[in-house]
């Protein structure tokens, strides 16, 4: 059994963008990765095997929306 963590990306309408460790879950496999679009944001979650390569996902983000 492996420790999930699910990092959620938001797309702005207005061109920013955000990235942050939203859950964490213990399963066997991973977990699905979501969409969603609103009228104002698309959302996208993306699960990854241990808290280390979560959060290297959110900063790999950020330094690439600067």
């Amino acid at each position: 059994m492996s420790t999930w963590c699910e990092v959620t990306f938001v797309y702005y309408g207005n061109g920013e963008a955000q990235a942050m460790i939203t859950a964490s879950k213990e399963a066997e496999e991973k977990p699905g990765s979501t969409r969603k679009q609103t009228k104002s944001k698309t959302i996208y979650t993306e699960w990854f095997e241990g808290k280390e390569k979560a959060e290297e996902a959110v900063k790999d983000f950020k330094e690439a929306v600067r």
